[in-house]
């Protein structure tokens, strides 16, 4: 697992079970997170409270599978600040029992079939899909540069205390106990990884 730190990129050629939150992810090249079954399967993965910037070239922030994949297990997409796309492919069979929840998130996103939606905001431009979605640009506290590699300039995607786009908008009956800084949420959380 991952958690609450800065990593550059990370693939995931397969896996049981994993776990990546309360981290930041800045400065990659085509994926912040590229996660396929190459090797074995992949099941229950949980993308929970982190910030992840857009990517330098053209590709997509989160990256999730491939043509003719396999995803088993629950899999949950929850409460993350992604400035850029999470790419899931169309193409993509569920186990027996599986699921992919997305919930909370702060987005850019072409929707898929296979997937839930609830309670997310998505960025202008990308598609709006699920309940309870907004659409709309946060406040973040800043910097929010663009990405470059090694440019030395560290993204703050926390909510700005006068934002009103994506305080309150997350999901009240499913949210992780505390945000990417270890504060608890509230009754009524906000979407993104952060807590205002």
């Amino acid at each position: 697992p991952t958690a609450g730190r800065h990593v550059d990129c990370l693939q995931i050629l397969s896996g049981h079970a994993i776990t990546i939150k309360n981290s930041r992810f800045y400065n990659c090249a085509t994926s912040n997170i590229m996660a396929r079954p190459f090797r074995d399967t992949l099941d229950d993965l949980v993308i929970e409270n982190n910030f992840f910037q857009d990517v330098i070239t053209p590709g997509a922030a989160v990256n999730l599978l491939g043509t003719g994949d396999a995803l088993g297990g629950t899999n949950l997409i929850r409460y993350n600040t992604i400035l850029g796309w999470l790419a899931m492919n169309a193409s993509v069979t569920l186990g027996a029992g599986a699921s992919a929840q997305v919930t909370g998130n702060i987005l850019g996103t072409s929707c898929v079939g296979y997937a839930s939606y609830s309670h997310n905001v998505f960025i202008p431009g990308s598609s709006t899909c699920g309940t309870n979605a907004t659409t709309g640009s946060p406040a973040f506290v800043g910097p929010t540069p663009n990405p470059g590699y090694q440019n030395g300039q560290v993204p703050d995607y926390h909510l700005s205390a006068s934002d009103t786009v994506a305080k309150g908008k997350g999901d009240p009956s499913a949210y992780p106990p505390t945000d990417i800084d270890g504060q608890a949420r509230p009754a009524t959380p906000s979407a993104g990884a952060d807590e205002p």
